[in-house]
């Protein structure tokens, strides 16, 4: 049998003997603390880095800016509500006085913390949590510090006003005010957290304006108790929230940027338009020329007859030089002559000879009684596509939300089905249908190249959700069914993806492992192996970009009761767990448990931390402290043409690169070495296999020596 790769890593028992299936050939029985690459081989994974120490279990949460510029908050509960610390480049962030930067957050206990749901665009994260109000972080690069406090949001009306003449006012104070004097303004109308208030004169209060239509902005929406969303998402410059106590199927989108700029927090579920106009009884307006002198209140030679005009005293003239709000008094006239006069109530401030003048009943006068305005509200928020909306999805079931997330498209995840939102979708085209029924879990998905990938319910399996261009269709595949086990044997706790230098996906465990999937979909490369830390316990985990173009993944690990951070960076070579640099001081071993080795990488020397000696370390010597890992790669039960036979494997041909020797078990044998294997090594080693005769006989591969391990292929050939 010839192992051309391990592209398919590591797959299920179940599929022993399952040779019709090329996946067969590419794979392992048992893959732990390997690598897979994308070109086939497997590498021994370098080993992680102690950080910091931590006071307790925590939930790692990653915000990157750019590519040089990333953030992991660790959130862990608090005295009130939650505190999340910064780490900034995975060095601590700190302020005023050499502490650690923290910032307080409303969630009350490590259970709430993960079930936090965030999103981000750019330097903005969004925080949500059935039990609390939105949250906000903001991060300004300029002054290298953040704001945070919960989300306000804007269901006010936007007000607009035919003619600017100061009636409305919209006020965003705590209280309603009690005065109607404003910017040295009076006011009639006051808009006043999404209602509309009339000014009584007689009590000299504002009132509720009962008489106009109701302002629907659904005060309580995100603000209140059962009214908090759990799922959130940025889309089309939008931003979505989903599934509150009060209405599980419900989805709500912001107004989108317009001339106004962002308004992320604008969900004016039913947007007012206000508008006060100035009431005009007698549209009547009337054009005429006349002559006018400087400093003279009439003008001459009116050349329209404007003896008609009822009540000319309500009257006002606008032309060349006439002061705004001049009143006419009187109109007299010569029939014969047909001329008239026209007293004004104010000067002509300067001479026009046969100038164009008009009377109107309104529009230029400086001042009005209340009588003189009307009130109209259009209620339709359907007026540009802009606009804020909702909608309900229409499902068979109480189909509560559990995720959101943006792909090429909104893609939702509930209880019982998958559901897509296009691109093209406004407030005057809403547009949401099902493509699935595969229900969700509540853990939130993430979007990975062109899918979605998100866990189902129990957290037992893990899919993918993708657009088919070939199929013209949605897909949504179990990524887990090679190897179901990866997950059903302990339920995903938390997971994350590294998209450099290849695409992983981490996903750890409730027994604190992880199942790591080398994710390349577009070159047909999927394939499951085992993170299983050195004496310790993965609880979280976050990937932020590494300035080296290789992502870190961050790690809260759980050693013994006692919790750090930890990173792994793939660029690095050295193969211990939680390890730190060894110069020679014993100050930092009382961190580690005597499960520790201590690695003196120029030496090549590998000790016990309770047999420590003097001569294990001098100047200059390259050594670290952390904890060993085994690495254990099993094949799939080699296969002849006689499969009920029994078979024996007689050599090994073993096709290296840059390794160093690791351990060949045999059942019933002691571990054999390789001979003749100078490290590091790359070629093909033949080795005589002393294994016995069986029906399904397997070849393993182990080293726990901090050093690297890279298999690229294996052929066995069985005795004849």
């Amino acid at each position: 049998m010839l192992i051309t790769n391990f592209a398919a890593g590591e797959l299920s028992q179940t599929l022993n003997g399952r040779t019709d299936i090329p996946q067969y050939y590419q794979s392992a029985g048992f893959l732990q603390n390997f690598d897979i690459l994308p070109t086939g081989g497997i590498a021994r994974r370098v080993g992680t880095e102690r950080i910091a120490s931590l006071t307790g279990d925590c939930r790692l949460i990653p915000f990157v800016l750019n590519k040089d510029i990333s953030f992991v908050f660790e959130c862990r509960p608090a005295a009130s509500g939650s505190v999340m610390l910064v780490w900034k480049n995975g060095v601590k962030m700190t302020g005023a006085g050499g502490t650690q930067v923290a910032i307080a957050s409303p969630w009350k206990s490590l259970s709430e913390i993960r079930e936090v749901q965030y999103a981000q665009n750019y330097d903005v994260m969004i925080f949500v949590q059935r039990g609390h109000a939105p949250f906000q972080i903001q991060y300004d690069i300029g002054r290298d510090s953040f704001t945070s406090g919960t989300m306000s949001f804007d269901f006010t009306p936007d007000v607009e006003l035919d003619d600017d003449y100061g009636m409305t006012y919209v006020s965003d104070a705590a209280t309603l005010p009690t005065t109607n004097t404003f910017d040295a303004k009076s006011y009639r109308w006051l808009i006043w957290r999404g209602k509309l208030y009339e000014w009584n004169a007689g009590k000299t209060v504002w009132e509720e304006d009962t008489s106009a239509p109701e302002y629907e902005a659904e005060r309580g929406l995100f603000t209140t108790e059962n009214n908090y969303p759990g799922t959130v998402a940025f889309f089309n410059s939008r931003l979505y929230f989903g599934g509150t106590n009060n209405h599980r199927q419900k989805i709500w989108a912001s107004a989108s940027p317009d001339i106004k700029g962002t308004r992320y927090n604008s969900f004016s579920t039913y947007i007012k338009y206000v508008t006060v106009n100035k009431y005009v009884t007698d549209p009547d307006i009337h054009f005429f020329t006349g002559n006018s002198a400087a400093n003279g209140t009439v003008i001459t030679d009116v050349t329209q007859d404007l003896t008609k005009v009822s009540d000319i005293q309500k009257y006002y003239v606008t032309g060349s030089n006439i002061p705004v709000g001049t009143k006419v008094l009187s109109v007299t006239w010569d029939t014969g002559k047909k001329k008239g006069t026209v007293s004004l109530s104010a000067s002509v401030t300067a001479e026009g000879k046969a100038q164009v003048y008009s009377i109107q009943k309104w529009p230029h006068r400086t001042s009005a009684s209340a009588s003189d305005y009307e009130f109209t509200c259009i209620n339709n928020n359907m007026t540009a596509p802009d606009c804020s909306f909702h909608f309900e999805i229409a499902s068979d079931q109480n189909d509560a939300i559990k995720w959101l997330a943006t792909s090429r498209y909104l893609v939702i995840g509930t209880e019982s089905g998958d559901y897509v939102v296009p691109s093209g979708v406004t407030a005057l085209q809403q547009q949401v249908y099902m493509d699935g029924r595969y229900g969700s879990d509540d853990m939130q998905a993430t979007a990975v190249g062109n899918a979605v990938i998100f866990l189902s319910q129990g957290k037992k399996a893990i899919r993918e959700y993708y657009y088919s261009s070939e199929d013209d269709a949605f897909r949504s595949n179990n990524i887990a069914i090679m190897n179901p086990e990866m997950l059903s044997e302990s339920a995903a706790y938390d997971f994350d993806f590294m998209t450099n230098p290849y695409s992983r996906i981490i996903i750890t465990r409730e027994d604190g492992k992880a199942a790591v999937l080398l994710y390349e979909k577009n070159h047909g490369v999927m394939g499951w192996t085992r993170f299983v830390p050195g004496n310790g316990r993965i609880t979280s985990v976050a990937v932020v970009r590494g300035r080296g173009g290789c992502d870190i993944a961050y790690f809260t690990v759980d050693h013994d009761d006692r919790y750090y951070l930890e990173k792994l960076d793939i660029e690095t070579d050295v193969y211990l767990d939680s390890r730190q640099r060894y110069a020679g001081k014993e100050d930092i071993l009382s961190g580690y448990t005597d499960e520790a080795v201590l690695y003196n990488r120029t030496k090549k020397t590998v000790i016990r931390k309770p047999k420590l000696t003097a001569e294990f370390y001098e100047s200059g010597d390259e050594a670290y402290i952390g904890y060993a890992y085994e690495s254990r790669i099993q094949s799939m039960p080699v296969v002849s043409q006689d499969v009920t036979g029994k078979k024996r494997i007689a050599k090994l041909l073993v096709r290296f690169y840059k390794s160093s020797k690791p351990e060949l078990t045999v059942t019933g044998k002691p571990n054999e070495t390789f001979t003749d294997f100078t490290e590091p090594y790359s070629g093909i080693k033949e080795i005589d296999y002393p294994g016995d005769s069986d029906r399904d006989v397997t070849f393993t591969f182990t080293t726990r020596k901090p050093e690297p391990c890279n298999i690229l292929a294996v052929h066995a050939r069985l005795a004849q």
